[in-house]
């Protein structure tokens, strides 16, 4: 099916099958996780990570936000520091923005 979508792309819009970021790494390494998260249920048992579980769907919706905000500082792209700390701050960023949302009684609809 992914085969479909991408020659779809490429005949139609002329998009390479090589632009998105999504490749079978993506795949392999979502299943990865979920079996190692089935196996070592306790792991995370101890720590504040699960509590965090509830704002999934706010970080996953307003993380884009950021995304584009810091999109202008893709200079710095090429320093190894900046590819890793890139994710964190938007990871913090969006979830300071989810936890805000979740304490107005009118938005904490859309982020929980």
């Amino acid at each position: 099916m992914p085969t479909v979508i991408c020659c779809h792309r490429y005949k139609m819009y002329n998009i390479s099958p090589l632009s998105h970021d999504y490749v079978i790494g993506t795949l392999l390494f979502g299943v990865g996780v979920m079996l190692l998260a089935l196996a070592k249920k306790d792991i995370m048992q101890f720590t504040y990570l699960p509590t965090l579980g509830r704002y999934t769907l706010g970080v996953y919706v307003s993380h884009i936000l950021f995304t584009h905000l810091l999109d202008k500082y893709k200079f710095l792209y090429f320093n190894p520091f900046w590819a890793i700390s890139y994710a964190i701050i938007i990871y913090i960023l969006a979830l300071l923005l989810t936890l805000l949302m979740s304490r107005n009684r009118c938005l904490m609809n859309f982020v929980l």
